[in-house]
C-alpha cells in the first residue's frame, strides 16, 4: 500500500491560522505528512452551518483546480446549503498573493503540481501523494466533527481537483 490509511484516518491536529479575518468560516492549518523530513501544514477554510443541537450534518471536502487554493468562498457555499464544509490548499500556500501565484507557506510541504524535477524524488515527497493524504486528512477532519454524519461526507472538485478526487 502506498499510502499509510490507518495513520491518514486518524484526524489531524489543527491550529487557527492567524492573520485570516472571516465571521462565518474559520481559517486553519492542519498537520500534513512530513516531507523531506520536515513537518508539513495545510492551510484550510473550515465552515459549519447554524444548525440545532444534536443535530448530525452532511459534509463536503473541496479540492481546488489548476492556480487555484482553499476558497472560503466555496465553503461559504456549501455552508449556507447545511454542509459542513472544508476547502485546503493542495500546493503549500495560503490564499494570499495572485490567482495562480500564491503565498507559499513555510511549513508548506511540496510545491504544487509535480513537475519533472520531482521525477526522481522518493514517492514519499512527491506532491501528487502529499495531495491524495492531505485530501484524505481533511476527510478525517470532517469526520472527527462532532456534529458531522460521518457516513455522509462527499468531494467535489474543479478540474485538477476532480482528477485528485478519482
Amino acid at each position: 500500500m502506498i499510502w499509510n490509511l490507518d495513520a491518514l484516518s486518524k484526524a489531524p491536529n489543527i491550529h487557527i491560522a492567524e492573520d485570516f479575518e472571516t465571521d462565518d468560516v474559520k481559517a486553519i492549518f492542519y498537520d500534513g505528512l512530513s516531507w523531506k523530513g520536515k513537518k508539513t501544514e495545510v492551510f484550510s477554510w473550515l465552515g459549519i452551518p447554524e444548525h440545532k443541537t444534536n443535530d448530525k450534518l452532511p459534509a463536503m471536502v473541496l479540492i481546488h483546480g489548476g492556480g487555484g487554493t482553499a476558497f472560503a468562498e466555496w465553503v461559504r457555499l456549501w455552508t449556507s446549503r447545511g454542509y459542513v464544509a472544508i476547502s485546503m490548499d493542495l500546493c503549500g500556500c495560503i490564499p494570499k498573493g495572485e490567482y495562480g501565484n500564491w503565498n507559499r507557506h513555510d511549513l508548506g510541504g511540496p510545491h504544487g503540481w509535480g513537475g519533472f524535477d520531482q521525477i526522481d524524488w522518493e514517492h514519499e515527497d512527491q506532491w501528487t501523494y502529499h495531495a491524495i493524504a492531505d485530501i484524505i486528512l481533511a476527510h478525517s477532519l470532517v469526520a472527527s466533527i462532532p456534529e458531522v454524519d460521518s457516513n455522509k461526507i462527499g468531494m467535489t472538485g474543479i478540474s485538477w481537483g476532480g482528477y485528485l478526487n478519482c
